[in-house]
């Protein structure tokens, strides 16, 4: 009886010893797919990462207008306005306003707005400039103003005199890549 008892503890240790093989398999298969899985999934958002990426720096891939700092960009702006080219004038804004500020210099009074931005004095504008993203930098200009100038409904531009105080006005701009774009002007 004895032999056969020991036969049976060592039936069992084989069948133990199968299962637990088998769970190891398992847990090992697990644990190698899980793995890969979550390296997959990180490749794929890392690759989307990268096509939003790229779908928002398109527009600027081929594009070289612009100064390399904002008053060599505000001086070439003033420049192509200068020689009526419009078309290269909204250039030299960021992409997602030139369409807008075409509309815009296409409907101001060229010779008035060329003035009011002749007038401008670049040596007391106050620079702020901001890099909370890594390739986007702000550059808000301020400078003294003595009179606003809006366009009404008509298309007419309206001057008004401030009273005494100080103003200013802010154009902002932008730098993508190695040029600064007009944001706000």
């Amino acid at each position: 009886m004895c032999h056969s008892r020991e036969g049976g503890d060592l039936g069992f240790m084989k069948k133990f010893k199968k299962i637990l093989i088998i769970i190891l398999i398992f847990l090992a298969g697990f644990a190698v797919g899980n793995t890969v899985k979550y390296f997959l999934d990180f490749w794929r958002a890392d690759s989307n990462v990268q096509g939003f990426v790229n779908l928002l720096e398109a527009p600027y891939k081929n594009d070289t207008y612009g100064g390399k700092t904002p008053e060599e960009t505000f001086d070439l702006y003033l420049s192509a306005l200068k020689k009526g080219d419009l078309e290269l004038a909204s250039k030299y804004f960021a992409s997602n306003k030139r369409e807008s500020r075409l509309k815009v210099l296409k409907n101001e009074n060229t010779k008035t707005y060329i003035q009011e931005l002749e007038s401008i004095d670049k040596n007391k504008w106050i620079k702020k400039i901001s890099n909370n993203q890594a390739d986007i930098h702000y550059a808000a200009i301020r400078y003294a103003e003595k009179e606003i100038k809006t366009v009404n409904n008509s298309g007419k531009i309206i001057t008004k005199k401030l009273s005494k105080g100080n103003y200013s006005s802010t154009m902002s701009f932008i730098k993508i890549k190695d040029f600064w774009k007009i944001y706000l002007l």
